[in-house]
């Protein structure tokens, strides 16, 4: 197994962690986390997901099912990021602390009267994690700097690098309208703290881009490492199907449409 894959020009790492953020909530982290698991995976490489905070989830068996779907609509969800990323991939996959509410992470964690892990908690589990794995993908909640319990996913990765662990980082933007502001905003904060090993990729690229859209992802190419372009609805394959079109995904012309 080599140190790294060649991605675009760039090197994806095969061991150490690979974190996974965002320019918003809802941008493709889970689909994106699942399809680095998996062209990691058909690359011999062993991989885990790894969420550190879930909001949302509720279980087929809890009383309050039906009025809490009722309440916050698809906001509820019945399996984890990770669990949904896993089992895409075909790999291992864990959840830091779960809650109910789909709320952000310290609302839910106080709505359930509950407490959540401090940054070094996470690294710590990170790299307990990595004795039995090659990679540890760690898929955030939200943006980079959500609060998850008087700490966020860059604490985080910066408590990684104090256990001298490598970490590499993917941001998932957008196509439309303001992802490039988002992006460098997030790009920005990422080495304001050190954070400098970054790739980009778009969570969901439309199957009839408007020129706006390719004109953004032209620009997101050429500022910035653009390592992935993963086409709407890939969430919805199955998972054979998925693992299937993953390298399709990765190291594409950014002048060409997947």
């Amino acid at each position: 197994m080599t140190d790294s894959i060649a991605v675009l020009g760039q090197a994806m790492p095969t061991s150490g962690v690979i974190l996974v953020t965002g320019t918003d909530t809802g941008v493709g982290k889970t689909v994106v986390s699942a399809a680095v698991a998996s062209m990691l995976t058909r690359h011999g490489v062993q991989a885990h997901i790894y969420k550190p905070v879930q909001t949302g989830l509720v279980s087929t068996w809890d009383p309050r099912r039906e009025d809490l779907q009722q309440l916050y609509g698809d906001s509820m969800v019945l399996r984890g990021d990770a669990q949904v990323a896993g089992q895409l991939a075909g790999c291992s996959y864990s959840t830091g602390a779960s809650f109910t509410l789909p709320m952000a992470p310290q609302a839910a964690a106080a709505g359930c009267e509950s407490s959540l892990p401090t940054a070094g908690e996470h690294a710590l589990r990170i790299q307990q994690l990595l004795h039995h794995h090659d990679v540890v993908i760690v898929e955030g909640a939200g943006g980079l700097v959500v609060d998850l319990g008087d700490h966020t996913l860059a604490d985080i990765a910066c408590q990684l690098q104090q256990l001298h662990l490598e970490v590499n980082i993917v941001v998932v933007a957008r196509a439309n309208l303001g992802t490039l502001n988002h992006t460098a905003l997030t790009l920005e904060a990422l080495r304001h703290r050190g954070l400098h090993h970054v790739g980009v990729a778009i969570g969901s690229w439309p199957g009839h881009p408007t020129p706006v859209e390719s004109s953004n992802r032209d620009q997101l190419a050429r500022s910035y490492s653009l390592v992935a372009v993963i086409p709407e609805g890939s969430g919805a394959l199955d998972p054979e199907a998925f693992q299937a079109q993953t390298l399709n995904w990765f190291g594409q012309d950014q002048d060409n449409n997947p």
